[in-house]
């Protein structure tokens, strides 16, 4: 049986400021978040960018875009399937 559930990205944690820059046109959130949606961080090989991927990529550019003091959050239950968010184009 497959585990059910939602999984939640958030941009910062509640004690943190989510850093927004004219130059981006929005926030280090959603910048990392629509690269890693383009395959930005090496997934395009694939194909199919999964959650694992936009977990991992958008943590580390945000963190990278913000010098450390803004760390998005996920949510998710304990046990579920690694699942496909969007195909890439190739």
């Amino acid at each position: 049986m497959q585990a059910q559930g939602i999984i939640v990205f958030t941009a910062s944690s509640g004690n943190e400021f989510s850093w927004e820059d004219a130059k981006w046109g929005h926030g280090a959130f959603t910048l990392a978040l629509l690269e890693a949606m383009q395959g930005q961080g090496g997934f395009t090989k694939r194909g199919v960018v999964w959650v694992s991927d936009i977990e991992g990529y958008v943590y580390e550019r945000v963190k990278e875009l913000t010098n450390g003091g803004q760390k998005p959050l996920v949510a998710k239950p304990r046990l579920i399937e690694n699942l496909p968010i969007i195909q890439i184009a190739q």
